[in-house]
């Protein structure tokens, strides 16, 4: 057996320089991620496009619809509920579109749509308030680290709203009247 001799002020440096190098590496990994995902959008509510229309009478929908099939009932969303002329509809252009998850209440899956441009995405962001008191929604895609620490802050904005106050998430922060929020009167941020 071979023995070796330790020493320890050079052990001790190398593997504070590996912690350093992996922290560098989570973290230009994140930034990749982020940019991966950001010009994608995740629209819940909408329904098949076979589904019934609100007022409809028809058969149930088919929940193994076509990826073109989706398509065509985003677009319909898009021309239906957010208002966006037709014309600008069809030439919002978009790489990716499908459903996702599972299904709940039945509720149709959300659908996810990856643009080609930041600037279509930002279109289709821009009607969002066309989407008050309906059932529909839109976010957008954040990496499942980020989802967490969204989640966690969620009842901490809630309280801060509860009191009054000006509150939201940007990304993975909590911003409270323009501040951002840390610990405090409405519970732990971090």
């Amino acid at each position: 057996m071979l023995s070796r001799e330790f020493d320890n002020d050079n052990d001790n440096t190398e593997l504070k320089k590996l912690r350093q190098d992996n922290a560098e590496i989570r973290e230009n990994l994140r930034t990749i991620e982020q940019q991966r995902l950001a010009n994608n959008l995740i629209i819940g509510g909408i329904p098949y496009y076979n589904e019934p229309q609100r007022g409809d009478t028809a058969s149930p929908p088919n929940t193994q619809e076509h990826f073109s099939d989706t398509r065509k009932a985003v677009n319909r969303f898009f021309t239906e509920v957010l208002q966006i002329p037709e014309d600008d509809a069809k030439n919002i252009r978009i790489e990716i579109t499908k459903r996702i998850g599972a299904e709940k209440n039945n509720k149709p899956k959300n659908v996810l749509l990856t643009f080609q441009s930041l600037n279509d995405k930002e279109k289709v962001i821009s009607c969002r308030d066309r989407l008050k008191g309906r059932d529909e929604y839109m976010h957008d895609q954040f990496p499942k680290d980020v989802v967490e620490r969204r989640r966690k802050l969620i009842p901490v904005m809630l309280a801060a709203r509860k009191d009054g106050q000006n509150a939201y998430l940007r990304y993975d922060k909590l911003i409270v009247n323009g501040s951002h929020y840390t610990n405090g009167k409405y519970g732990k941020a971090q």
